[in-house]
């Protein structure tokens, strides 16, 4: 699915039952926009080359394989 192409995006969330017309004017908020330019900026200023990323405290745990060892950092963190 092209996440860029707001028709996709609209017909994703009817699929999922979701009010895509409110969702879509969210999403066009200069709130949302100035949140989206901060996350860019974060993963700029960390190295984030893919999604999905996670962090707990300051570690960084990439790709959806590594779950389990997001789990165990919040359980038992390091250090």
């Amino acid at each position: 699915m092209d996440l860029s192409d707001e028709n996709s995006v609209a017909v994703m969330l009817g699929a999922l039952g979701l009010n895509k017309v409110e969702l879509l004017e969210a999403a066009r908020t200069p709130d949302i926009s100035k949140e989206y330019q901060r996350n860019t900026q974060f993963a700029i200023e960390h190295s984030i080359s893919g999604s999905p990323t996670y962090f707990v405290d300051n570690d960084m745990f990439y790709g959806q394989d590594n779950l389990v060892l997001v789990e165990r950092a919040l359980k038992q963190p390091f250090g």
